[in-house]
């Protein structure tokens, strides 16, 4: 009988229905991980394993944050799942790299409209400043910037 050995845990196992899923992607007919091992890699799982490589944060870190938030985005009313989308941690670009925060420069929990917004906002102060009309997103949006200002890591 023809064996195969999980490129997960590193075990043989017969390569049959019963240990491994049927895929037409392989030529032999079977995924290259065991049941057992895709089993362990639930949605949660991953969502875990993405805020710790990216923004090194745990879940329960992202959910205090959001709730210390009032449980909706730092900039407008939006909450979870507004738009079908995870909220996104921001952090300050100047700091890290675009993909993987080091942690230290998370600001708050956005989402993806005032993500994108804020992104747009610390490009344009770059080149000059910005005198906000009262009460508006804007406004909202510096004096955030602003409480991060002096909380933001130096860069070596």
């Amino acid at each position: 009988m023809e064996t195969r050995v999980c490129r997960k845990c590193n075990k043989e196992f017969p390569l049959t229905e019963e240990f491994f899923k049927k895929t037409k992607l392989m030529s032999c007919g079977f995924y290259k991980t065991c049941k057992k091992c895709v089993a362990q890699y639930t949605p949660e799982y991953g969502r875990y394993k993405q805020l710790e490589r990216r923004h090194k944060m745990t879940v329960e870190e992202y959910e205090e944050r959001l709730i210390e938030q009032g449980g909706h985005c730092a900039l407008c009313s939006a909450r979870q799942g507004d738009d079908r989308r995870r909220m996104a941690i921001d952090h300050d670009h100047a700091c890290c790299d675009k993909e993987l925060a080091c942690g230290k420069c998370n600001r708050g929990i956005l989402c993806a409209n005032c993500n994108r917004k804020i992104g747009f906002l610390e490009v344009v102060l770059k080149e000059g400043t910005i005198v906000p009309n009262k009460g508006t997103w804007l406004e909202r949006a510096m004096r955030y910037l602003d409480s991060y200002k002096n909380t933001a890591p130096t860069q070596a």
